[in-house]
């Protein structure tokens, strides 16, 4: 159920990625109380992305996909765990930029049905 899509201005080793898409993972699934087997996280890399009107700088873009409301406490808890998460990739918190999409289980397929 939870999607989150990493987007990064920069092209990461893939024990960087891997890293990323676990711990994203495993934070997702504590925060939103969701289980992590319902949990998908992409990552990827080397994006133009213009941050500031700079493109040299390492930045990313993340969004946060999930079925029913996320709670302004969720938002923050997961932006706290995000930017120590990222952190630890090379990206400053303050270039990384998450966007919280909450969906309605209708809006939302898996196995050739949806979860509304």
């Amino acid at each position: 159920m939870p999607t989150v899509q990493v987007t990064t201005s920069t092209k990461l080793n893939i024990d960087v990625k891997k890293s990323l898409a676990t711990e994203l993972s495993a934070s997702i699934a504590k925060i939103l109380s969701k289980p992590e087997a319902y949990v998908q996280v992409v990552v990827s890399d080397d994006a133009v992305i213009a941050f500031g009107g700079h493109i040299d700088l390492l930045s990313a873009f993340v969004r946060v996909y999930s079925i029913g409301d996320i709670s302004s406490a969720s938002c923050k808890q997961l932006s706290a765990d995000f930017a120590d998460i990222f952190r630890k990739a090379g990206v400053d918190p303050a270039k990384l930029y998450i966007n919280f999409c909450p969906l309605s289980g209708t809006n939302w397929g898996c196995n050739g049905t949806t979860f509304g």
